[in-house]
């Protein structure tokens, strides 16, 4: 997890700088209205569209990449304009002020942040990226206005502001999200060697589908649809689908009915192998 942070801040801080390059070509608006509805799509939809992307990058899957990016960007998009727009009431509210610029950069980061979790129907991931995303936004579009009104060359505090602000929501949106999630899964064998998975849904799908919770790609033994972690009461279980005979292992033991899972467990899925992990018992809502 603490390397999908890091990329998380370091993409988010790219898509910053895209967003800067992208306004500079920009010139004078008569409106306010609609210059905050431009700037909003872009800055919102870069850096989106540049943490949307991170599990392509991971995965090393073009098409995974390019639905998330394609996502963030919408998302992304959403949150800017109504993040702007916002913030422009609260500016005039409270007449002017990093506060104001705080509180509508927040909802930029709340959008980017909800992306996964919605997309995958995951109302945990929801509340991470919800938490994480506004965090970061707020505290990037605090130190932006600050850069804004105490540096002299507006191109420069606007430049460092919107990579600042890009690398806050980024960082925090990763950074909750490994505070808060009780279990996940770690692959430490294949192609995704290091790769983590949260398990955030009360079923969670493994297999080679790009669509599965735990999409596990390069290894010709995982199926479409291998298996499924479902959380029941107080216990992670495993248990194959269909046609897994053979290859669904933990502790190496072949799987052929339902298993309760622990802290630790190696699984083999195919000729994958994962390691599970969980910080606490949790109860099924």
């Amino acid at each position: 997890m603490k390397m999908r942070i890091y990329y998380n801040s370091v993409l988010g801080a790219l898509g910053g700088l895209v967003s800067w390059g992208i306004l500079g070509q920009m010139g004078e608006f008569t409106s306010v209205i609609f210059r905050d509805i431009v700037y909003g799509i872009a800055v919102g939809g870069c850096i989106g569209a540049a943490i949307g992307c991170i599990d392509g990058i991971f995965d090393r899957s073009l098409a995974q990449g390019a639905r998330g990016a394609v996502r963030g960007v919408g998302y992304g998009a959403v949150g800017g304009v109504a993040g702007l727009l916002i913030g422009e009431l609260v500016l005039w509210v409270i007449g002017g002020g990093i506060g104001g610029r705080a509180v509508g950069w927040a909802i930029i980061g709340l959008a980017v942040g909800i992306t996964e979790g919605v997309a995958n129907r995951a109302p945990k991931k929801i509340n991470y990226g919800l938490i994480g995303g506004t965090l970061g936004g707020f505290f990037g579009g605090a130190i932006f206005e600050f850069l804004r009104q105490n540096f002299g060359s507006y191109a420069f505090s606007q430049a460092l502001g919107l990579i600042i602000l890009g690398a806050c929501i980024g960082f925090l949106i990763g950074l909750v999200e490994d505070i808060l999630r009780v279990a996940w899964l770690m692959v430490i064998s294949g192609r995704q060697e290091g790769r983590e998975f949260t398990l955030a849904k009360k079923i969670n799908l493994i297999g080679r589908d790009e669509n599965c919770d735990v999409p596990l790609f390069g290894d010709a033994e995982v199926l479409p649809q291998h298996a499924q972690i479902r959380v029941e009461r107080e216990r992670f279980i495993l248990f194959g689908l269909k046609d897994t005979a053979g290859k669904l292992w933990v502790n190496e033991r072949l799987i052929t009915s339902e298993v309760a899972l622990a802290n630790n467990d190696r699984l083999k899925v195919g000729d994958t192998k994962l390691v599970f992990r969980w910080k606490e018992k949790i109860k099924a809502s």
